[in-house]
This record gives structure tokens, sequence and C-alpha cells, in this order.
């Protein structure tokens, strides 16, 4: 995390491939964890080398586990950079899109980029 402009930052490596259900479930707990030490007021997600595919059940435990952890740290913004991998890409969407729906907090605002640059520049604004 950038403590200066308070942005949590999370980048997925080509190793995505190849995680786990369980794998996937322990990465994401350890950035709860962080979200909640932290309080960033932003998150930016660099998922260009993400391809791991997530199945519905796998992204209704990531709504249910990250949506408490998302309304109190206060982050008002997401950015995520776009995977080059199709599938990957996909299921981040799809899973964002169910923290979306599943969240009352209307303030939260979530973009995707192509590149990193641009999403840094819209996330620190």
């Amino acid at each position: 995390m950038d403590l200066h402009s308070e942005i949590a930052y999370m980048e997925w490596n080509r190793q995505t491939a190849f995680m786990s259900n369980e794998d996937f479930q322990n990465v994401l707990c350890m950035c709860m964890e962080v979200l909640k030490e932290l309080q960033p007021k932003a998150l930016l997600g660099n998922d260009q080398y993400f391809s791991k595919p997530i199945p519905p059940e796998l992204q209704e435990w990531t709504v249910k586990q990250l949506n408490p952890h998302l309304e109190k740290s206060g982050i008002k913004k997401m950015a995520f950079t776009s995977s080059r991998d199709f599938i990957g890409d996909l299921s981040i969407q799809q899973s964002v899109e169910e923290i979306q729906k599943n969240t009352p907090r209307k303030q939260l605002s979530v973009r995707y980029f192509e590149n990193l640059e641009e999403a840094k520049k819209w996330v620190s604004v």
C-alpha cells in the first residue's frame, strides 16, 4: 500500500492459472486483513496476468467475504487493469459486478482500464 496516497495495490501474477480455489480464497483472506488494518481509500488491482477461471460458487464466496470488509474499510474507488486472458478478465468482471450488486453502498466507484498508468491516474484523483 502506498501510505502517502492511501491506495492499496494488488498485483496478480501468471501463476494464477495454476491456483486452486483454496489458494485463491487464502490470497483474498490475506488481502482482507490488509484492508482491515490499513484502511485505504482506494484499491488498485493490476489484473493483467490474472488467468484463473472463477466458478460461480467461488464468486459467491468472494462477495460474501469481501463485501463486509469493503463496507468497513471506507474504500471509495476500485480500479482494475484488464486481464490479457479472456476468461480471467471475465471472471474478475463478474465477481466485481456481484460485489457491486450486493453492496448497499452506492458511493463505490469501479472502473476498468487497459493499462496500469491510466488506472493509477484515475484512482489517485
